[in-house]
């Protein structure tokens, strides 16, 4: 549901919304999904194109980073 609102949020122009929404997505999703989850690695995409909308670009760089690293570190190597 979070992500969808951060989504909407992404649309109309909302960036400190959307970055709300994706960061309480991220923390249920970090809870109930494997840590190499694709969907863990779209929210932190989708983190990273809201940081980049409000122009915070480091914190945009984390996350797109963050979402690359996610799906390079499979959890079955944990």
């Amino acid at each position: 549901m979070y992500r969808v609102l951060g989504e909407v949020s992404l649309e109309t122009g909302a960036a400190e919304q959307a970055v709300l929404d994706m960061k309480a997505c991220l923390e249920l999703q970090e809870v109930c999904l494997e840590s190499d989850s694709r969907y863990i690695a779209e929210t932190h995409y989708q983190l990273g194109t809201a940081y980049l909308l409000g122009k915070c670009y480091e914190k945009a760089v984390e996350a797109l980073l963050r979402s690359k690293s996610v799906r390079e570190n499979p959890a079955s190597s944990l």
